[in-house]
């Protein structure tokens, strides 16, 4: 490798770690940005199957309050009317109507926590029963519900049988949660009925109908109690949704958790999405929903931190940095600026370790459309398409068409292709199947073709270890363009691809043995080159 070679890479890696150095040591940026502790983005998504122009979408909002405050929200139904309504103090979003496209409805919000920095509120020793007062500013919160008996025979008896002091609350919801914990055993809540009657009959129901059961026995016994429904606050996609119970004591509402035991507090922190035992979905004329909830801790108050900066900064460097940049631009490029490295990936698979791929950056297209569908569900539908294109490829030998005119055979049958996987997938329930149209078409029809000649030129063997390499090399480049920390930091110091570029010029130059090679001669290896012939 030549002296100049490396003295150019060597300069490029220095001015790239120079740069770095400068910006964290005397600008102030951050190696990696720090998501706002008590800051989360929330993304309620429904997708739904065949919906009709007189389709009614009814979901639960939630409120501030309770050491939650909501700000920035944003709805994505195109197609369909969307409104908020008040009804028993939750807020109520309504959405009518068909939904353009794919049949999606986005709901984001962002929520900030506060957490108590005092120590955890302790159970009163005794509270007096309720006073006539406080029984009529808690009426609704006292009687029966459907799915709430209080006024059934089983409660009424379980609380003799447990013995509960009606003349002292905070003793009597020691008791009941006590009871509802240890003796009421729990389960997934697929084990029959979950209303309260049903659930302390058997003694045994999941969290829903535990939290039902524990809010009967307490409205029974004279204490304010209500059934809450929210998700644990947790970088993760589709958390589940826990119910728990809230009793009120004195001037203050008390957590309660019927399956962990908590009192007073809750075991992990809590997104409230509402209050009461109303479902948090509901819809009508539609085949279909799936209604999930997900997640995310904000990294943007610091990206935000460092757009002000930049726009009043005076210094060369800030004014150069992404975050000039349109918010919209600056998404582009946060993902844009990952596809090098994709690119790296791809020259060390192929030139170090020896991996055959098609094409040269079919591997890394391949793993921006697993952005949107992961690594699995990519796989599948690609190896789909893949697979009826080939048939069909396959048949077309026998017309013997020219190169251009088969390729735009080619490219359109594979256009069908997806159509048709995404309208049957659609009609089967499998929404997620929209994400096969970021597939590259282009490239795609590409592989396709030369799959075909690489198993009539090569041999079934050879064009095997194509497609094999192509997907560990996507999947590899795929969880590079994934990576969240990545891209944050790639974006705040774009210089790295200096280093990128130091890398690939090396590469560029390397003409020494590849692994694959070390294992393909390790005959000649070990015992020269007339043991190996």
């Amino acid at each position: 490798m030549s002296p100049r070679l490396l003295t150019v890479a060597g300069a490029f890696v220095v001015a790239a770690v120079a740069l770095i150095a400068y910006k964290v040591g005397v600008l102030g940026y951050e190696i990696s940005p720090q998501p706002a502790p008590d800051r989360w983005s929330v993304q309620t998504e429904v997708r739904l199957t065949a919906p009709e122009e007189r389709t009614r979408l009814t979901f639960l909002l939630p409120a501030d309050g309770g050491g939650q405050r909501i700000y920035d929200e944003r709805v994505s139904a195109d197609g369909m009317r969307f409104y908020i309504r008040p009804k028993d103090g939750n807020r109520v979003g309504v959405a009518v109507g068909r939904p353009d496209g794919p049949g999606r409805l986005v709901y984001r919000f962002s929520v900030q926590t506060r957490k108590s920095d005092g120590p955890r509120a302790v159970l009163p020793a005794s509270a007096p029963a309720l006073g006539d007062e406080e029984r009529k500013e808690f009426t609704s919160l006292l009687g029966p519900e459907e799915a709430i008996q209080t006024d059934g025979a089983t409660v009424s008896e379980l609380l003799e049988e447990l013995s509960v002091r009606r003349d002292d609350r905070a003793v009597a919801l020691q008791q009941i949660h006590d009871f509802i914990v240890k003796d009421v055993e729990t389960t997934n809540g697929h084990d029959g009925p979950q209303d309260a009657l049903a659930v302390l009959q058997r003694e045994r129901g999941g969290a829903h109908g535990k939290a039902r059961a524990e809010v009967a026995l307490l409205r029974a016994a004279g204490i304010p109690a209500r059934v809450v429904v929210g998700v644990p606050l947790v970088d993760k996609k589709d958390p589940s949704v826990e119910h728990w119970v809230e009793a009120r004591l004195g001037e203050k509402w008390w957590p309660l958790d019927p399956v962990r035991g908590s009192i007073g507090f809750l075991p992990e922190e809590r997104l409230v999405l509402h209050v009461g035992d109303a479902p948090t979905f509901e819809a009508s004329y539609v085949e279909a929903v799936d209604y999930r909830v997900s997640m995310l801790r904000e990294a943007q108050t610091q990206y935000q931190i460092y757009e002000r900066r930049v726009a009043n900064s005076d210094r060369l460097i800030d004014k150069l940095s992404l975050f000039a940049l349109p918010v919209k631009t600056q998404e582009l490029y946060r993902v844009l600026l990952l596809v090098p490295l994709g690119a790296l990936v791809v020259a060390l698979f192929r030139n170090v370790v020896g991996v055959p791929t098609f094409g040269t950056f079919m591997p890394i297209l391949i793993s921006l459309a697993f952005r949107e569908s992961g690594v699995g569900l990519g796989v599948a539908l690609l190896g789909l398409v893949v697979a009826i294109g080939f048939g069909g490829r396959w048949a077309l030998n026998r017309a013997q068409l020219l190169m251009v005119p088969r390729l735009s055979f080619l490219l359109t049958l594979v256009i069908l292709i997806i159509a048709g996987v995404m309208v049957v997938a659609q009609h089967m329930g499998f929404n997620d199947a929209y994400t096969i149209a970021l597939f590259p078409i282009v490239i795609v029809t590409m592989t396709i073709e030369r799959l075909s000649i690489a198993i009539v030129e090569e041999g079934p063997r050879n064009a095997t270890k194509l497609v094999l390499g192509t997907l560990v090399v996507s999947t590899c480049g795929y969880w590079v363009i994934a990576s969240e920390a990545l891209q944050a930091f790639v974006f705040t110091f774009p210089e790295v691809h200096l280093v990128t570029l130091a890398v690939l010029l090396l590469l560029g130059r390397y003409t020494g043995y590849r692994l694959s090679e070390w294992t393909r001669f390790r005959a000649f290896r070990k015992g020269g080159l007339e043991k190996a012939i």
